[in-house]
């Protein structure tokens, strides 16, 4: 019971995560307007939680080898939480932009962290319901977010968009009392040098405009660090099994 219990709790932090990520797609106008900035600044609001996303995502999952997950699963959700309520008491462009960057990174552990909950924690036989369920949430809150928040805009001003993915606070006591101690089998050392090379690296790729240069400096440099050292943030073997030109050849 306890595990049906988390997974629902696990499933609804997913929900909030995709939703936030289209949230405040057409709140960029108001913003812009409240805030006295162009559209270009507010779409920081956008670009600013889709980099700590797709950052975050590939962070966690590394953590996840050296910190118990239930430990960064909670930690995740109370910086969300954290800087979602913060984030409607702020108005200030620089710390609303602060505020939206924290609840990327927070919101970055709900998918992966997830993923490797049902995998590897959660009872087997809630496995298939559990991947299913977690494509069906990222489905959903891809309708839902746009919808939902344009609702909120009608009634209410965009603050508010921050402070509803604060509802996400129900879960951190659930999740404390229901998720299942792992105990780590072999306590992995964080490759933090070759996690900076990487982040920078997507960061580039992401803002790469004006930029191409240097992005490509950095992943030959990235590749290089990550086939000299014994215990790299990404694993040799797997690059080596999913690259792309390996499966062209087989």
């Amino acid at each position: 019971m306890k595990d049906k219990i988390t997974l629902f709790c696990l499933l609804s932090t997913v929900l909030l995560g995709v939703m936030n990520s289209f949230f405040f797609h057409i709140a960029i106008v108001p913003i812009s307007k409240d805030l006295n900035i162009s559209i270009a600044f507010s779409s920081w609001f956008i670009l600013g939680y889709t980099i700590m996303v797709t950052i975050g995502s590939i962070v966690y999952s590394k953590l996840a080898e050296s910190i118990q997950l239930k430990k960064l699963y909670l930690i995740a959700l109370v910086i969300f939480v954290l800087f979602s309520i913060l984030g409607y008491f702020m108005n200030n462009f620089y710390f609303l932009i602060l505020c939206r960057l924290a609840q990327g990174a927070g919101g970055a552990a709900f998918i992966s962290l997830t993923m490797v909950a049902v995998m590897d924690v959660l009872d087997r036989a809630l496995l298939p319901i559990g991947l299913a369920f977690i494509s069906f949430a990222m489905a959903l809150g891809s309708g839902l977010g746009p919808l939902l928040s344009g609702i909120l805009l009608s009634v209410t001003n965009w603050h508010i968009l921050y402070l509803f993915m604060s509802c996400a606070i129900i879960f951190i006591p659930i999740l404390y009392l229901t998720f299942p101690e792992m105990k780590l089998e072999k306590k992995t050392p964080f490759d933090w040098l070759g996690m900076f090379y990487l982040l920078i690296s997507i960061l580039f790729l992401l803002c790469a405009l004006n930029i191409n240069f240097l992005f490509i400096v950095l992943c030959i440099i990235f590749f290089y660090y990550l086939f000299a050292i014994s215990a790299p943030f990404l694993i040799q073997s797997s690059i080596k099994k999913y690259s792309i030109i390996h499966l062209l050849l087989e």
